[in-house]
């Protein structure tokens, strides 16, 4: 999946391109990753407010199952974005068997 590359365009408020990057697939799908985490964190941050920052032992058992289940919920989203290079298939071909140039090629023969 390294031949593939993804293309970001960083914008400010009045959407002009500011920046300009481009990311191999599998290191784009792990920052997406690690985004995702860092939202569970924040998440949890606010759990914690809510609770008057007591212990997760000590929270509200309702509050406590809540919070859980939207972390599970992320947990199972940021694993399957992790995933995303090597399940990633087109036209039944895993797409990082083939190097690009030869997947190309294929594709302009038809």
């Amino acid at each position: 999946m390294g031949d593939f590359i993804v293309k970001i365009e960083y914008k400010n408020d009045a959407m002009e391109t500011v920046v300009e990057k481009e990311y191999s697939f599998p290191e784009y799908t792990e920052m997406l990753r690690l985004n995702l985490l860092r939202v569970i964190g924040d998440v949890e941050e606010a759990f914690y407010s809510f609770s008057g920052y007591k212990r997760k032992e000590d929270w509200d058992p309702d509050l406590l199952e809540k919070f859980k289940r939207i972390r599970h919920k992320m947990l199972d989203e940021a694993n399957d974005i992790m995933r995303l290079p090597q399940t990633l298939y087109y036209k039944g071909v895993r797409a990082d068997s083939i190097p690009l140039s030869e997947f190309l090629k294929r594709q302009l023969e038809r």
